[in-house]
């Protein structure tokens, strides 16, 4: 049966039925022959067909993705900064909403990390963060024999191109970590000057976000901090006040990442008027920088404490939560 380069059949000449005559045998079994031969050859795209006799082939033909793109897409090699992946696909360029998963060969690290998709060039690996920053791909973002996904979005990157980590469901990875105070301590605060709020506990932190040492919090992967801080202004004597404002300081740049809200006492009479509240903030921290909480107490004629609790002859409760620090990344 004839056949155009593009897999497109005809009828073949002589095979035209004429009534009232015979028809000859040889011609209508080549006829039945081709016909059958047709049906099960693999038809190209133009013929709706898909122009492969696998799945996979199909896939590629179709420019569609498939199971087979997803699970265990590609193989891993080259080293933890600069990831080769060779896909199951191979793709011949780099297209924007491409996907890619794969097990992961070593631990994720700080650093930069590039990845090349079937040799097509190095793109560098990032992450979406809070409000829809780039964040570089720090330690915790997988480990080695994790399964990651990864989409190409060809926007990202100052409009280089970037190989975007896509979280698995669990969502955003979290710590915590703190400073308690016992019922029977009122420690007074600093007055009128920025000073370092104490930090000394890891309450929890299973993908190792950061570490706490020296009332100092270094960032092991860059993501959100959210910090909340109970303190106790008192303002003394008529006309006087008392504010307590927190902040979140970066160590590493020696520049205030986010402030927090204000916590105020006021007194329009004598004696001595004492509030306690919370003050919160939230900022974004940055892989491998050290960042610290401080507090400012303005006062006209007054002070402050840690915990005004044991202050005021309350019971003995349990200690108190002085200071909490949340990462998410």
């Amino acid at each position: 049966m004839p056949t155009t380069p593009d897999g497109i059949s005809s009828k073949p000449p002589g095979t035209d039925a004429v009534t009232d005559t015979t028809i000859s045998s040889l011609t209508f079994n080549s006829l039945i022959a081709d016909i059958y031969q047709a049906l099960n050859k693999t038809k190209v795209v133009a013929q709706g067909g898909t122009g492969g006799q696998t799945i996979l082939d199909a896939a590629k033909n179709l420019n569609v993705v498939t199971l087979a793109d997803f699970a265990g897409t590609a193989t891993v090699g080259g080293t933890p900064t600069a990831i080769t992946f060779t896909t199951l696909r191979v793709y011949t360029a780099y297209s924007n909403e491409m996907r890619i998963v794969a097990r992961m060969g070593s631990d994720s690290t700080t650093g930069g990390t590039n990845g090349n998709v079937d040799s097509l060039g190095a793109k560098a690996v990032k992450t979406i963060g809070p409000a829809g920053t780039e964040i570089d791909i720090g330690t915790g973002d997988w480990y080695q024999g994790s399964i990651r996904e990864f989409r190409y979005v060809s926007t990202a990157n100052s409009g280089n191109g970037a190989l975007i980590l896509i979280q698995s469901g669990g969502g955003a990875a979290k710590a915590l970590y703190e400073y308690r105070i016992p019922y029977s301590t009122s420690t007074a605060m600093t007055t009128n000057a920025w000073t370092t709020w104490p930090l000394d506990t890891e309450v929890y932190d299973p993908s190792g976000l950061g570490a706490v040492a020296s009332n100092t919090l270094t960032a092991a992967r860059s993501g959100l901090a959210r910090w909340s801080a109970y303190a106790s202004p008192v303002a003394s004597g008529a006309a006087s006040n008392t504010f307590v404002k927190t902040r979140l300081f970066n160590v590493t740049n020696s520049v205030v990442v986010k402030t927090g809200s204000l916590i105020g006492a006021a007194n329009g009479g004598e004696g001595s008027n004492r509030v306690g509240g919370l003050s919160t903030g939230a900022g974004l921290v940055e892989a491998g920088k050290q960042y610290r909480i401080q507090y400012y107490v303005f006062t006209t004629a007054g002070s402050a404490n840690f915990n005004g609790w044991s202050t005021i002859g309350a019971p003995d409760l349990g200690d108190v939560l002085s200071l909490q620090v949340t990462l998410e990344a």
